[in-house]
């Protein structure tokens, strides 16, 4: 409902310090419209509806989607999960934090054997252009998540290369794969 969303987006934005990028009462929500705001703005964190994390996966984004609709996706305890007053305040935190480890843990650097075999071969040079573009597509990106992105996007472009048999990327190959 409209108070529920207006007092997360108060308590986010407001007392947590949180950049809220957008805020939808889900029962006038329009999917289309917040499919897109999705789209465009990349949040680091969704607190939603079933219907949001459908969009989510379609969008392939590396959004962390959180419960906050009912029915939801994840059978929760309905005490267990509170989003008002003092135990609400310390289970969204929670859930911020919980998810925030578990996003560095998923971005930390892990070598495998993959990467290694990867990384073997002529050395591949970034045309300023390619870098530049390299640049805007990873500021799309979650903040938290950049790094990590702008990491795998970087070897895929490089490994594109090798297989065509380039020596430098360009800003086409980094269209092709975006």
């Amino acid at each position: 409902s409209k108070t529920y969303a207006r007092g997360l987006e108060k308590f986010l934005g407001t007392e947590m310090g949180m950049q809220c990028l957008f805020s939808f009462d889900s029962s006038e929500a329009d999917n289309t419209v917040v499919r897109n705001e999705i789209q465009q703005k990349q949040p680091q964190f969704l607190f939603g509806r079933i219907v949001d994390k459908i969009c989510l996966a379609e969008l392939d984004a590396k959004t962390r989607f959180v419960p906050a609709g009912f029915p939801g996706p994840i059978v929760r305890r309905a005490l267990g999960t509170p989003f008002m007053g003092h135990s609400g305040a310390i289970y969204l935190i929670q859930e911020i934090v919980n998810a925030l480890y578990d996003m560095l843990f998923n971005f930390l650097p892990i070598n495998s054997r993959s990467s290694v075999q990867q990384d073997s071969g002529a050395r591949i040079t970034w045309s300023s252009e390619a870098n530049a573009v390299l640049n805007e597509i990873v500021r799309k990106a979650p903040f938290i998540s950049q790094i990590s992105f702008g990491r795998e996007l970087k070897k895929k472009a490089e490994l594109f290369a090798r297989k065509q048999g380039r020596e430098t990327i360009t800003p086409d190959i980094l269209q092709m794969l975006n």
